[in-house]
């Protein structure tokens, strides 16, 4: 920007849809900031396994416009939170949880190593209580014990007496713990490996498995009732299943405006139920014959939106909210109309709201 004249100026290639952060005055007219933009950019096709390689480094280019130049070549995509000194020479910034200097001049960048020292403690176990903390729940098939989250990790606690069990015990982040029908195994979501992978753990944590590689967040466990495989769904729009033997995994459904919600196995295990989004970001309810792959969308007449739908524990009918609204934007503005249906699946040789 011009101050005295109001007058602003786009900087670089305006085709460019990456991110470009902290804009910073250096020496001689030249603009550093931070981008994840590829030196051969137009000659990536989107979508493709190149685009995931994309890193935070840093980049300058002149305040007079033209080609932009890459200054750091970090490979990890950590780089973030850059300063530049007061005289435009040495920018300092945060790259995989380190400290780095870099000379405009040169180019050069170069850790700061910090030496910290510290006391030794007397004691390296220190005892918590816990209140009012637990971050998520699921109770065991028999009931008699709870798998909870507390401070990112998984506990089993008894629901009327018992003592509690400590089922992962790591510096990362779990969550979303769902029990197995048989009680064996219980299911949580994990970024131990530096994003969220799907893991199963017998409930004295000695037996841990990974079960996904896929990079993308995960949500909405659901146990087969075979307790042979699982279903999740992912922020890329998809909802798989993995077995939990072979680790094989195969997608079950996608969407194309949206993640797929609620999956649910009905009680034979040969259908399962979930909800996605059309085109116009309205919400149904569909339901997938394992066997063949044949998916049917639930419609009536009475509702335009369905979602949240529960199978009855005799697999013949499904409860599930219907109403009217605008799509994407009811639901979240409290703006819809929402009332519970009941939908048969087998033939229904009676009416139901007629008394007997």
């Amino acid at each position: 920007m011009d101050v005295a004249a109001k007058k602003f100026t786009r900087l670089g290639d305006d085709n460019y849809n990456g991110n470009r952060f902290w804009p910073m005055y250096g020496l001689n007219g030249e603009i550093y900031f931070v981008s994840n933009e590829l030196p051969n950019e137009k000659s990536i096709k989107p979508g493709s396994p190149e685009v995931m390689k994309s890193v935070n480094n840093i980049w300058k280019i002149s305040d007079k416009g033209g080609k932009a130049t890459q200054v750091t070549h970090h490979l990890d995509g950590n780089l973030f939170f850059p300063s530049i000194s007061a005289d435009g020479k040495t920018i300092v910034y945060e790259d995989n949880f380190g400290i780095w200097k870099l000379d405009a001049a040169s180019g050069k960048s170069a850790e700061i190593r910090i030496d910290i020292k510290s006391d030794v403690k007397e004691n390296e176990t220190e005892l918590v209580t816990v209140n009012n903390e637990a971050e998520g729940f699921h109770l065991s098939p028999s009931n008699r014990r709870a798998a909870i989250v507390v401070h990112g990790e998984v506990f089993t606690i008894a629901t009327d007496r018992g003592e509690p069990q400590r089922v992962t015990e790591t510096p990362w982040k779990e969550q979303d713990p769902r029990w197995s029908p048989n009680g064996k195994w219980i299911a949580f979501i994990s970024d131990r490996t530096g994003r969220e992978e799907l893991w199963i753990s017998d409930e004295l944590g000695k037996n841990q498995k990974k079960l996904s590689d896929v990079d993308c967040d995960k949500s909405a466990i659901a146990w087969a009732p075979d307790s042979k495989s699982l279903m999740w769904s992912g922020s890329d729009h998809k909802l798989r299943r993995v077995d939990i033997d072979t680790g094989k995994e195969e997608v079950l459904a996608s969407s194309n405006a949206g993640n797929i919600g609620t999956p649910q196995f009905s009680p034979d295990g040969k259908w399962i139920s979930y909800s996605k989004d059309d085109n116009l970001l309205r919400s149904h309810v569909w339901v997938k014959e394992l066997a063949t792959g044949k998916e049917t969308m639930i419609v009536s007449d009475q509702f335009m939106l369905s979602r949240g739908a529960k199978w009855t524990p005799d697999g013949k009918k499904l409860l599930l909210l219907g109403g009217v609204g605008v799509a994407g934007i009811a639901s979240t503005a409290g703006r819809g109309s929402a009332q519970l249906y009941s939908v048969a699946l087998t033939h229904v040789e009676k009416d139901p709201s007629i008394a007997t």
